[in-house]
């Protein structure tokens, strides 16, 4: 019973920051009036750490460890190589990157979804 009530705050966690992202992004495909972008050179970096992250997300939690694990293990790698692509860019002027925001929400699913010993 503990178990499955932390898996379900943990799935509470993960579809919140998924909501968070759906916003920004939605935000900055749909709307003309907001302050923020996604700047092109994040475009494909942000991709992969979504992508991986959405494939991690979208495994069983019971069955193959490994195989989740090293789901989780490319999901990290991914976001982490987008955070060292975003650091790398320079700052646009009158903008901000709705990038790191993505991010965030990110880096708080995987520590949410992240394999316990």
């Amino acid at each position: 019973m503990d178990q499955d009530y932390r898996d379900l705050q943990d799935l509470e966690r993960v579809t919140f920051h998924i909501q968070d992202m759906t916003d920004v992004l939605s935000d900055v495909i749909w709307e003309d009036d907001v302050p923020y972008a996604i700047p092109l050179q994040d475009s494909e970096p942000l991709a992969d750490a979504i992508t991986a992250t959405g494939e991690l997300v979208s495994t069983e939690t019971d069955g193959d460890v490994q195989g989740r694990k090293d789901r989780y293990d490319a999901a990290k790698a991914a976001v982490e190589a987008c955070m060292a692509a975003t650091a790398r860019r320079p700052a646009e002027e009158g903008t901000v990157p709705a990038s790191e925001s993505v991010l965030l929400s990110l880096h708080r699913i995987l520590r949410a979804v992240r394999p316990r010993d």
